[in-house]
């Protein structure tokens, strides 16, 4: 049986929402009722590079025009044929464009996390299409920042994706899966070789067996070549012994 908030509670929220419209996430209009759930404007919304299909049906890359007109349906594609990762499923809501771009570097650099609603909005409904056939994961695991770089920006933001997502699909959250052992260099740049060997050997079990026999989804703001979190998916499944790794991204940085 539900039961109503007290008067004083909706008398606030409305006074609230007067003083402090909700506002899009991306543009800062203020929204009308029917898009406050989204955290962002039907404007905004249209600008979205949303992936859809046909993409890689492992990595979740999007395919160019050559490769949708050779096969037509989502299929490997030809990383992933030559050197399959580590994780099962790999997938990501948005190409790392305007407006959602300059969204994720507020959230990391200028501390904006008031826009970790809007952004989990769109790991929620990626995650629906990942697992409306199932299934779903035992647990979802950011990937870890290293100690020095939480020092830094005072939180990490991966951690406040995965506990929002959580909380709203109703799967646990294991914060402290992972842990970063060292301090890699700034992926921006890197050819994949690079990447690969720059994040080799930089995550390790978090002295828990919480992973083990688990399927185990890790959350991340942007995937690029997949390196980082390849090597977080090798480790939960050699060390931690999960039974199954996912991805799941906000954008996915595409080359041209």
């Amino acid at each position: 049986m539900t039961v109503d908030q007290p008067p004083w509670r909706r008398w606030l929220a409305r006074a609230r929402d007067i003083l402090f419209p909700p506002q899009c996430a991306f543009c800062e209009e203020i929204l009308p009722s029917s898009r406050v759930p989204q955290g962002f404007c039907a404007d905004c919304d249209k600008k979205l590079s949303w992936i859809t299909p046909p993409f890689c049906s492992r990595c979740g890359i999007p395919f160019g025009k050559l490769e949708e007109t050779a096969q037509g349906n989502s299929h490997l594609c030809g990383e992933c044929i030559r050197h399959p990762p580590p994780y099962e499923l790999a997938r990501t809501a948005l190409r790392y464009e305007s407006p959602v771009r300059e969204a994720i570097l507020s959230l990391k650099f200028s501390k904006r996390t008031d826009l970790t609603g809007a952004l989990v909005f769109l790991l929620e409904r990626t995650y629906a299409e990942m697992y409306h056939e199932g299934p779903v994961p035992s647990l979802l695991c950011p990937v870890p920042l290293h100690p020095s770089r939480l020092r830094e920006r005072h939180f990490d933001q991966s951690a406040l994706l995965a506990r929002k997502l959580g909380r709203r699909v109703g799967v646990p959250v294991q914060l402290d899966l992972l842990r970063r052992t060292r301090k890699t260099e700034s992926q921006t740049g890197l050819a994949r070789p690079d990447r690969a060997r720059n994040v080799r050997g930089a995550f390790e079990m978090n002295g828990t067996n919480a992973a083990e026999e688990k399927h185990v989804l890790l959350i991340d703001d942007v995937l690029t070549t997949g390196a980082t979190v390849g090597e977080c998916a090798r480790v939960l499944l050699q060390e931690g012994k999960a039974r199954r790794v996912d991805v799941l991204c906000i954008a996915r940085a595409v080359p041209e």
